[in-house]
């Protein structure tokens, strides 16, 4: 237990980013983070990120008046029914205005989910620039990207202006949720949580 501050600071310092990183770690009151050290690796591993669903909340709280674009990050491998109906719990009672999808396995998920009707496809070359681009307004609006880790490790890595390494660090685990804010108004996106559903 420690400070939000202090907790963020941490997770920078071992994922081997600079203060400019600082706020870009959510660390809400009572929100649970892990960082592993393997034996075989000179740089850290964030295993989940700011859980607070012994809380119960689904998702960390913004704080009020907040708008932008919230991304919703699923990792999505070779899909059993089991995982599938754990994802669309977890799902159920957030407003998701769109899904986009990379693949045709995020494809098929999105479509198990029933929500093809939401689902836009995308690319791993284009998935960044559609997130870059994406038109909230005055609102906050919840984007789910499904699709490869590899695709989502790309789009944080340009997101939050971070490197290869520092993004590696970040252990996505398949049909688990990171969140990440973008409040807009040149403010830098921020990481809110990581493999949200690993203490559920």
């Amino acid at each position: 237990m420690s400070h939000g501050g202090t907790i963020r600071a941490l997770i920078a310092s071992a994922l081997g980013l600079d203060g400019v990183h600082f706020h870009s770690f959510q660390q809400s009151n009572c929100g649970v983070s892990r960082l592993r050290f393997p034996s075989d690796s000179q740089r850290a591993r964030l295993d989940f990120l700011n859980d607070t669903a012994h809380l119960g909340e689904r998702l960390p709280k913004l704080k009020e008046g907040r708008h932008g674009l919230r991304l919703l990050l699923i990792p999505v491998s070779d899909p059993n029914r089991a995982a599938i109906e754990r994802l669309a719990a977890a799902l159920e009672g957030i407003l998701i205005d769109k899904f986009l999808v990379v693949g045709s396995t995020a494809r098929n998920v999105a479509r198990q989910l029933n929500s093809c009707q939401m689902a836009s496809e995308a690319t791993a070359d284009t998935v960044v620039d559609q997130v870059f681009h994406y038109d909230s307004g005055d609102q906050l609006q919840q984007v789910a990207v499904l699709g490869p880790l590899a695709v989502l490790r790309h789009t944080l890595r340009q997101q939050l202006g971070i490197s290869d390494a520092a993004a590696e660090s970040l252990d996505l685990r398949p049909f688990e949720i990171t969140s990440m804010h973008r409040p807009g108004k040149d403010a830098p996106p921020v990481l809110q949580t990581v493999n949200m559903l690993k203490l559920s």
